[in-house]
């Protein structure tokens, strides 16, 4: 299918006026229809007959004397193999009682144009001819793929490696020699050809003894002797090492051509040697097989453009300025101006005017999602510490690719002449735990404990909460728990979804310290997507600007299990005491045996659960324990198990236990209850727990006895009301 040019030379036995020419590869003939021809001894070369598989001029031969003809813009065959040609020389005028025949009628004038025209003479007009001459071979055509590239793409890399994908059209056979000749300013190196996919090769190397090449200090060819078969129409893929050429060069293209090695026949014909000797084959006739006719361009180059990349801070989802330096010592010039094309990780979003700061180098900068667009206020960008700054937001967690990419672009072109990579920095969020009731469409709250990277710039802190987005949750400003910032702050909330702002008037937040707060939380009624069930905490200055944050913080699985918690009760809140502790809970339907398997109960940090089985009671109705340990304690945990052939029945379980304060309470002084099947939690709910010098909503004593009492009147129960009632006002997270 390539295009080709031909000389033919011959001696006419007799004079005549017109040549046709013909040509073909068994049954597939040249295509002649854009058939041009140079200029003769006696002036231009007239066409006067143009088909697809045959041409016929005007020019003058003689008996004996050698005629020579230049032919251009033929194309080759489809089908490989060795050419044969037909060479017919006639007179012009009509023969008597002959036909002339002609391309197209009416007749259409031949022109350097091309296409099908003019007329063909009759075969009576014949006055020389010479058939089936044998020609050049046409080779099969070598395809380069547009999958094949360089890494790096930049000038002067010494290490660069080439990956080529070739697939042939003809057959390559065990010893054929596959050569790769490389355009100006590249050097191929020894020893660093490597077959990756459908190829195998043995002997190799640089062709230094000038089979193909002129230069033997830079050898232009690569040679490699194939181990396997390739089948036509194959996929190869090849690795080759290379140095770049250090500036730009006219000619890119690489070369590619198959030869054989042909056996060593005696003068008679007869087969002396078949077997394959080393390179160069001496004594030998090798015999192309495969071209690539140069068909492939090469690769685009550029040089580099170094840069780095700064951030001010590497919170998640914060609004930063970031810091790029750059170097381009040797300069880029345009007509108008200089193009700078930033491109973030994904995740990143540049401000739509975002130049932080003036600059004297950049006139505006145009930010797009994750790309910033800057443009120099001369026609050139030069220096080798050229610094800007830019307005961009982080992304809540680390991209992955985490690469900057960096081109320079001349004036409005699409093709950039500098490009660079560079890594960008890890996203550094705050460690949080979020904890709370895990039941659907259930209100409670929800307890978030975080220990920031960076202290707060100031007293006044806002913590914004974000509920996982389109889930359905929604947080309340109602029942806020402080917990160790002890006092109440200012807050906002919104709609489904939207999210809750608290603003701590006096929180001084330090660096590596754990804080918990805790806000009023309202389940959604169907769970939420497991990969989008994130929630978010930001911390921001009085200027509301981020100074850390976790965008990526694991909710919780939802289930629905009907137990409800109706709070927890103390006898002493002072500190190095005695007390008991009773958590209620309450179950609306029976629960089938084997269910639930413990209810575990979390104490604050530096709580201490006494480890006397008799310290542990259910009261006034017992849950089902099993007889064999039903209690026990390891540190902070205390764990009741059930009876797992007995159902759950419905009413209301105090559960009454003895404990030690501490010294001085955590500032995640919370309790959690846990209903567990092995080690699946189905149901879960944190309360605050109870601070120095506080009173309990009631008084546990007379809640039991209350209960007892009434256990048998179980739709009269005055006693219990009014507790659920103290305990819904008295317990500020309970609503």
């Amino acid at each position: 299918g390539s295009f080709a040019s031909a000389v033919i030379t011959f001696t006419a036995t007799r004079s005549a006026e017109l040549v046709s020419i013909q040509a073909k590869v068994g049954d597939a003939s040249y295509d002649f229809t854009n058939a041009r021809f140079g200029v003769g001894i006696d002036g231009p070369i007239v066409v006067t007959g143009r088909s697809q598989t045959m041409v016929v001029i005007e020019m003058m031969v003689h008996n004996g004397v050698g005629a020579e003809i230049a032919i251009h813009n033929i194309q080759n065959p489809m089908t490989p193999g060795q050419s044969t040609w037909a060479v017919t020389t006639y007179i012009k005028g009509p023969v008597p009682g002959a036909a002339v025949t002609t391309t197209l009628m009416p007749l259409v004038t031949c022109t350097e144009i091309g296409g099908v025209c003019g007329s063909f003479p009759s075969p009576e007009a014949r006055r020389d001819e010479g058939l089936n001459l044998l020609g050049p071979v046409v080779l099969g055509y070598i395809r380069v793929d547009q999958n094949s590239f360089i890494e790096p793409i930049y000038y002067g890399v010494s290490n660069a490696l080439v990956t080529f994908e070739l697939r042939g059209e003809t057959q390559a056979d065990v010893n054929d020699v596959l050569v790769i000749r490389r355009p100006p300013g590249y050097t191929m190196t020894e020893g660093t050809l490597r077959a990756l996919r459908s190829v195998s090769f043995g002997e190799n190397g640089l062709d230094f003894l000038r089979k193909w090449s002129t230069d033997f200090a830079n050898p232009e060819d690569f040679y490699a002797v194939l181990t396997q078969p390739v089948p036509a129409l194959s996929t190869i893929r090849f690795q080759l090492g290379v140095a770049s050429p250090v500036l730009a060069e006219k000619v890119m293209n690489w070369y590619f051509k198959t030869w054989r090695v042909q056996p060593l026949l005696d003068e008679d014909g007869a087969l002396l040697d078949a077997s394959m000797p080393e390179y160069p084959w001496l004594g030998r006739e090798i015999t192309a097989t495969g071209t690539s006719d140069g068909a492939f361009l090469g690769f685009l180059l550029v040089g580099q453009v170094p840069f780095s990349v700064v951030p001010s801070l590497q919170t998640p989802g914060a609004e930063i300025k970031l810091t790029i330096n750059l170097g381009v010592a040797d300069g880029v010039e345009a007509q108008e101006s200089v193009r700078m094309e930033v491109l973030a990780p994904d995740g990143f979003v540049f401000a739509d005017s975002c130049r932080y700061g003036g600059s004297p180098i950049f006139s505006k900068c145009t930010g797009f999602q994750n790309q910033a667009t800057l443009v120099t206020a001369r026609p050139r960008l030069r220096g080798s510490d050229i610094t800007v700054d830019l307005r961009v937001r982080n992304p809540g967690l680390t991209p992955t690719p985490n690469y900057f990419y960096l081109s320079l672009f001349q004036d409005e072109s699409t093709q950039y002449v500098r490009w660079s990579q560079y890594l960008s920095y890890e996203i550094m969020g705050m460690g949080v735990v979020y904890k709370g009731n895990n039941q659907l469409a259930e209100e409670a709250s929800g307890y978030f404990t975080f220990t920031p990277v960076r202290p707060s710039p100031a007293a006044v802190v806002y913590i914004v909460v974000t509920p996982p987005p389109g889930a359905g949750f929604r947080v309340l400003c109602t029942g806020i728990s402080p917990l160790g910032f002890i006092f109440m702050p200012n807050c906002e909330s919104g709609a489904v979804n939207e999210p809750l702002s608290l603003r701590f008037n006096n929180a001084s937040l330090e660096a590596g310290k754990a804080y918990t707060v805790g806000v009023r939380v309202l389940n959604p009624g169907g769970r939420p997507s497991a990969d989008s069930n994130y929630w978010g905490i930001s911390l921001q200055d009085h200027t509301r600007a981020t100074f850390d944050a976790n965008l990526r913080i694991p909710g919780l699985e939802l289930k629905s299990i009907p137990i409800t918690c109706n709070g927890t009760g103390w006898t002493n809140s002072d500190p190095r005491v005695l007390t008991i502790v009773l958590i209620q809970i309450r179950v609306l339907h029976e629960i089938p045996s084997g269910t639930l398997q413990r209810f575990v109960v979390r104490a604050p940090e530096g709580i201490m659960f006494n480890e006397d089985p008799a310290k542990v009671s259910v009261l006034p109705k017992p849950l089902p324990l099993r007889l064999a340990i039903p209690t026990q304690v390891a540190g902070d945990l205390l764990s009741l198990y059930l009876d797992e052939q007995a159902p759950l029945e419905v009413g209301t379980y105090n559960i009454r236990f003895e404990v030690s304060n501490p010294t001085v309470y955590p500032h995640d002084n919370t309790w959690s209850i846990f209903a567990m099947k092995d080690i699946t939690v189905e149901f879960v709910h944190v309360m605050t727990g109870y601070y120095e010098g506080q009173v309990s909503p009631f008084d546990i004593n007379i809640a039991v006895q209350s209960q007892t009492s009434g256990a048998a009147r179980s739709n009269a129960m005055p006693l219990f009301v009014m507790l659920c009632v103290l305990l819904l006002n008295c317990v500020p997270h309970l609503s």
